[in-house]
């Protein structure tokens, strides 16, 4: 099957891309089955969510990845690190601008310069000749990496916290698992007095979330692979629910990757995996079967995630065949959403997909 890119572009005015994580997230309910859309607020998911589930989380960590340095000559530079070894004091990372044959660079308040040793595409190789590259370091002198759409005026301690989620326990991501987001404490425990469960897994989210569609033709698209792990634990959950038919919700798409990656549609079960990676690409007509209900944002035009969804819509996994994004389900939620004026993409509200 053929999918051209065009078929998941869609018009969205810039107002409606949300620069900051909303008051009160909204929730729109996509029904699958009676292709029923609903609205309500986030905070009311245990009052909406009636039969006991098991909830799925990411747990990585976003950490501060933009790093502003200097050239020798005193120009400035930015590196967007996309890898961190802090054994071996290398990083990997973009540069932007150009080093133009500058192949050392100084971070002067850390007293750390950075020799460049190879460079493949886009992605240039450092290590540190001078001083020590740290997680702590990172902290101090590194800055989040939100995506180019999100413009904030608020100071950097304050965006660590608006992007990072509550679940975020160790990792290297250089973007949020932005579902998480609208989850609060006091959210998760009224969802556990309603007798559901939670369960975790982990995928580091890499830097293919940022890098758009290029081929025209979308089965060409090679995904990045992203490093994700999912215990014993969490397996067993994942299975027993399997077992006795409670509904899976996966809690954003690196959640709905993980799972697709980790489980055997044959067997109907889940396999721990202790560190993989995976470059799982889902567009239509893939089918899921490892959960039941996806929480997610609303997706930018053109992009993997939002193919994601289509996906979920269309057939094997409803009776619509996918025609473009536009004509189907998915696409009339995102037009009623613009007409409601959601908030769209990493800061915006939220949408199930039952």
């Amino acid at each position: 099957m053929k999918l051209s890119l065009d078929l998941f572009d869609y018009n969205l005015p810039k107002s409606l891309i949300s620069q900051r994580p909303p008051q009160k997230s909204r929730l729109m309910i996509v029904n699958r089955k009676n292709k029923k859309i609903k609205h309500n607020y986030f905070n009311n998911l245990d009052k909406i969510l009636t039969k006991p589930c098991l909830i799925v989380f990411n747990t990585t960590k976003v950490q501060p990845v933009r790093l502003y340095v200097e050239k020798s000559t005193g120009g400035k530079v930015e590196l967007f690190i996309l890898k961190f070894n802090q054994a071996k004091q290398q990083i990997t990372a973009w540069v932007k601008p150009g080093l133009k044959g500058h192949n050392q660079l100084v971070l002067p308040q850390a007293k750390v310069k950075l020799n460049l040793i190879r460079q493949d595409g886009k992605e240039h190789i450092f290590r540190a000749s001078q001083g020590r590259l740290s997680y702590k370091l990172l902290s101090a002198y590194g800055h989040t990496p939100l995506p180019p759409y999100i413009n904030p005026q608020a100071p950097e301690p304050i965006l660590r916290k608006w992007y990072q989620s509550i679940f975020a326990k160790k990792g290297f991501s250089v973007a949020a698992p932005t579902a998480s987001l609208h989850f609060k404490p006091d959210l998760v425990n009224r969802l556990k007095k309603q007798h559901h469960h939670i369960a975790y897994i982990r995928l580091d989210v890499g830097i293919g979330t940022f890098e758009p569609v290029r081929q025209q033709e979308v089965t060409n698209h090679k995904m990045h692979s992203e490093t994700f792990s999912l215990s014993p634990k969490t397996a067993e959950l994942l299975n027993q629910a399997k077992t006795n038919q409670i509904p899976i919700v996966a809690v954003g798409t690196t959640v709905a990757r993980c799972l697709e990656s980790s489980y055997e549609a044959e067997s109907n079960t889940f396999t721990p995996i202790k560190r993989a990676k995976t470059n799982l690409f889902i567009y239509p007509p893939y089918k899921l079967d490892s959960f039941d209900t996806l929480i997610t944002n609303f997706h930018l035009p053109k992009s993997t995630l939002l193919m994601l969804v289509a996906a979920m819509v269309s057939w094997p996994n409803t009776a619509d065949i996918f025609v473009d994004f536009r004509s189907s389900l998915i696409g009339q939620a995102y037009q009623e959403a613009i007409k409601r004026k959601y908030g769209f993409f990493s800061f915006g509200d939220a949408m199930m997909i039952k």
